[in-house]
């Protein structure tokens, strides 16, 4: 196992260094991204590998992985934190012309909703949760989305009024 998920990271950073010879992706602001999303497969060969997977040559006992950490959901969920902070922050610095329109936010919680609903049938035909806990987390996942993009919309409106002030 740990072989094969350190061939996995290195797959994934091979993937992120040739993310510039896609012209539509060739630029500071993905690549950045990318890798800070590429962290996440060096964090799984450690902590996932080692703890998690059963195996030859991991500390793990018994039967194996019987349910998700809850640091794993906080982890991703601060990633995506992360990611939609440093979006906003990339879209005012090239902003120019005016505020960030509030639909830019709609449609991204739109996209979001949409793929927590796909991840929750998917992991509830592959039975690796429960449908109660999938619809729990997915609640609050929705509501921190929300929240976010309307926080960040709200940031957004700050900065381009104080900026046009000075």
């Amino acid at each position: 196992p740990k072989e094969t998920w350190a061939l996995v990271a290195v797959l994934v950073y091979a993937v992120i260094l040739h993310l510039r010879y896609i012209p539509a992706l060739k630029n500071k602001f993905t690549f950045n991204v990318a890798s800070a999303w590429g962290y996440s497969s060096i964090l799984f060969t450690f902590f996932g590998v080692n703890f998690y997977l059963v195996g030859l040559h991991s500390y793990a006992q018994g039967e194996g992985l019987g349910e998700i950490p809850q640091w794993i959901y906080w982890t991703i969920l601060s990633f995506y934190f992360m990611t939609e902070l440093a979006s906003v922050r990339n879209k005012l610095y090239k902003l120019e012309s005016g505020k960030i329109k509030i639909s830019v936010f709609i449609k991204r919680a739109v996209g979001l909703i949409s793929f927590l609903v796909v991840f929750a049938i998917l992991f509830t035909y592959l039975g690796l949760m429960e449908f109660e806990k999938i619809i729990e987390y997915g609640a609050i996942a929705i509501a921190v989305v929300v929240a976010m993009n309307l926080l960040m919309f709200l940031y957004s409106s700050l900065v381009l009024n104080n900026s046009k002030s000075n």
